[in-house]
């Protein structure tokens, strides 16, 4: 895991601080590992306020829990997702790497499972080619036509794009799935980001998205349309990888914040163990659960909860609890998530069935 060492490398000739210049070497690469963590929605910045030479002050804001956000060259994804994002013969969607998303459930009818999402970057853009998911336990790999420009490159104050990309799947038994969306941005800052990990120079990326999920029912004939939107502030600093800095709004309230981190004492040690090397067996589960987890992060966690779908705590196992297996028996059939917790800090979060 690398240590992000950003400076101001240029003055204009009036002797004033120069914004940066974000290129293709600034962003992520395959093999590489993040720890962020996400903070408090709780507060009162406004992001909305930005310029040039400006300083955004973030210092004061309140870790809520943490994770890692890991690049895993094309081959280490699952072998169901290569073969569309390895080819030389589409060089549109051939992808440099990729990496895990969280499972999406779409308006109850639909949850996707085991989601990677691939990438290709070159010194004139950065791209999302396509997704491979899991749906009722059917590998669905997809690629996005058109593919879906993040950002294009190199990124400088005032710079303007826009895209449009669609993601489709068929799903068994049911229809199909697409998703439609319309990328907008402004580099509409540049200056000092100052969070609880530090100070770095930066540009700052008010992006603005249009989607419309779409779900077509065999059986009904019926095409549900469900449109949503956000805003997605990025700061971007030299050899920053991911934004140092990332907001998501909808309707002008925060509903996501997240930033780099790797101190050790912010929020926990979680550089000193990988939360992928966590296993929960078996899963779905039955009767009894056992969790396997690296030492460090054993000796970190205090207290495993579970939480049914609607986020209500259904279970509490003590620090020591964890060292058998949890029973299970009493629980209705359904998904749950196990959350791992330090006194107050969650430190992971993980997703099981129960039959």
């Amino acid at each position: 895991m690398r240590l992000i060492i950003l400076s101001c490398i240029a003055l204009f000739a009036g002797g004033l601080k120069a914004q940066i210049t974000i290129t293709a070497a600034d962003l992520q690469n395959a093999n590489e590992n993040y720890p962020v963590a996400n903070a408090n929605l709780v507060n009162s910045f406004d992001f909305e306020m930005t310029g040039a030479d400006f300083t955004w002050d973030y210092s004061d804001m309140e870790p809520t829990s943490t994770d890692t956000t890991t690049f895993v060259t094309v081959e280490g994804a699952p072998v169901f997702y290569q073969f569309l994002f390895n080819s030389p013969f589409d060089p549109e969607h051939d992808a440099d790497f990729a990496t895990t998303m969280p499972d999406i459930d779409i308006a109850g009818m639909i949850t996707m499972e085991d989601l990677y999402q691939f990438y290709q970057k070159t010194d004139e853009h950065y791209t999302a080619v396509g997704t491979g998911t899991t749906i009722n336990g059917v590998p669905l790999p997809s690629t996005n036509n058109p593919v879906d420009r993040i950002y294009s490159l190199p990124l400088n104050y005032t710079d303007t794009d826009s895209s449009y990309s669609e993601w489709s799947i068929a799903i068994p038994t049911l229809g199909s799935y697409k998703l439609k969306q319309w990328r907008n941005y402004e580099v509409d800052g540049w200056g000092t980001l100052i969070t609880p990990y530090g100070e770095f120079e930066t540009i700052r990326v008010k992006m603005e998205l249009e989607m419309i999920d779409s779900i077509y029912v065999d059986a009904l004939g019926i095409d549900f349309e469900t449109p949503r939107s956000s805003v997605e502030y990025h700061w971007l600093g030299l050899e920053g990888g991911i934004p140092l800095l990332q907001v998501t709004s909808n309707f002008d309230i925060p509903t996501g914040i997240v930033y780099q981190f790797a101190d050790g004492s912010k929020p926990t040690a979680i550089d000193e163990w990988d939360a992928n090397d966590l296993v929960i067996y078996p899963n779905p589960v039955k009767n009894r659960l056992w969790i396997d987890m690296p030492s460090k992060m054993r000796e970190l966690t205090t207290a495993v909860t579970l939480v049914d779908m609607n986020g209500k705590e259904v279970k509490r196992f003590s620090a020591s609890a964890i060292d058998n297996a949890l029973e299970l028996k009493s629980l209705a059939a359904g998904r749950y998530t196990l959350l791992f917790f330090n006194e107050d800090i969650l430190l992971s979060d993980h997703a099981i069935l129960v039959d």
